[in-house]
């Protein structure tokens, strides 16, 4: 139902319109109070902002055409019919061009007021629908938006994100796509149960403010807040980082007075799977920097000295490559030789103990005792330093992204990997690629 108003400074005027509306449009628009000049008028409509106002040109204190260009200007949405008895075409054009939607002489006859009105109901119901269609799309966009948001940020911090899951997102963004950025918030607390739901509020009040200035999607995950922050344009790599520092002060200026100390760190700029994947190592790379401040960026390697690493992490890195400090197999017992060949050959698979000890055929028993009195390490680390020694040759040699480096070294779940990286080298997957990139080993050689 529509509110109609009705204004003229004379009341018969008023009552008549108002006649043949009830008449003619029962079920369609309901009547507010009329106004008899221009003063009335405004304040009627600020009072019901009714949809359609049927208003005379020429009334006292403030005629028809002042009146219409104040209500242009506050209600630009409000459908303005104007009634005069004047024939000054050049009058009515001057108040269609204000905004009027059509015009009616007076005196009015009923067939032409029918038409009138009934063409002016159907635009506005028209318009209303569009409006409402609209508003349902934009909800029903957002709630997608938020679903898809979720599924693929869980299935990215499991280590299971797709292709599919990653473009279904981004079909459902209100922009077009220019990369994303992940930032991570460690909060320092002592992890109690009572901690779990102020986490969670605090993700909220997070995306809460960086949904103002661009698209987010935020989850907590352990004991950590994830974000995926999205481009709003095409930015380059100082404009980007402006931005990042930007969102990160206005986050913690607004989050000063929470109970708890907040750390932010930011990967750099991702577009792909693969790259966002990585994203994530970087940021807690960035987080492990030990600096002043609670916001912490992730710095390319390639613009570092190699020297930023510990001496001893660079010779770890350098043993693992040269196999150093391990015996060839041809120097190991039978069955060890077997199983440690069998090794090398299948660590892209799902080994176990078991298998490979049917491969050298001995109990596993036996297998894992040959490995701590031959190797002095378990099977599973014997299998990791492989697997780790592989990943960072393709790591040097190719340019496949981390996941698939991660499968073809036998990891399924690319965030495990990345744990198992850093704990079995001293330094993240990231942060290695682009040392060996860089010419690393050479380096060292040098100096040695």
């Amino acid at each position: 139902m529509f509110q109609v108003l009705v204004a003229d400074d004379e009341e018969i005027e008023i009552r008549a319109l108002e006649m043949m509306i009830r008449h003619d449009f029962p079920e369609e628009v309901e009547i507010v109070p009329g106004a008899k000049n221009g003063l009335e008028l405004i304040a009627g409509i600020q009072k019901y902002q009714p949809d359609i106002v049927i208003a005379d040109i020429n009334m006292p204190g403030m005629n028809g055409i002042e009146a219409l260009e104040l209500i242009r200007a506050k209600y630009p949405r409000m459908k303005i019919l104007i009634s005069t008895a004047y024939s000054d075409f050049d009058y009515i054009r001057r108040a269609l061009k204000l905004g009027a939607v059509d015009y009616l002489l007076k005196p009015v006859d009923r067939e032409t007021f029918q038409k009138t009105f009934s063409a002016l109901l159907a635009r506005t119901g028209q318009e209303r629908f569009e409006e409402d269609a609209e508003r349902k799309i934009r909800r029903d966009v957002g709630e997608m938006q938020s679903i898809a948001g979720n599924e693929f940020l869980s299935s990215l911090l499991l280590g299971d994100v797709t292709e599919n899951s990653f473009n279904h997102y981004l079909r459902s963004l209100p922009h077009p796509y220019h990369g994303t950025v992940v930032m991570m918030v460690q909060t320092s607390h002592d992890g109690t149960g009572g901690f779990s739901n102020m986490r969670k509020g605090l993700q909220k009040t997070i995306s809460g403010i960086l949904s103002q200035y661009c698209s987010v999607i935020g989850k907590s995950y352990r004991n950590d807040l994830y974000f995926l922050i999205f481009l709003p344009d095409e930015m380059d790599d100082a404009r980007w980082l402006r931005y990042l520092k930007d969102l990160a002060e206005l986050v913690s200026k607004k989050l000063k007075d929470y109970p708890v100390r907040l750390e932010f760190s930011f990967s750099r700029k991702g577009k792909t799977v693969q790259e966002i994947e990585l994203c994530l190592e970087e940021c807690r790379l960035a987080l492990s920097q030990q600096e002043p401040e609670n916001l912490h960026f992730y710095r390319d390697p390639e613009n570092r000295d190699s020297e930023e690493l510990p001496v001893e992490t660079r010779q770890h890195i350098q043993a693992i490559l040269k196999n150093e400090g391990k015996d060839e197999p041809e120097k190991l017992s039978g069955h060890l030789q077997q199983a440690i060949l069998y090794m090398r050959q299948n660590y892209a698979q799902d080994l176990s103990l078991e298998d490979v000890a049917a491969q050298a055929d001995i109990s596993s028993f036996y297998l894992s005792r040959l490995f701590r009195q031959e190797l002095r390490c378990t099977f599973v680390e014997e299998l990791t330093q492989i697997r780790i020694r592989q990943a960072m040759q393709l790591m040097k040699q190719s340019r496949l992204s981390m996941r698939e480096i991660a499968v073809l070294t036998g990891y399924r779940n690319v965030t495990y990997f990345y744990k198992v990286f850093r704990k079995s080298v001293g330094a993240g997957a990231g942060e290695v690629r682009e040392l060996l990139r860089s010419g690393m080993e050479n380096k060292m050689d040098s100096k040695g």
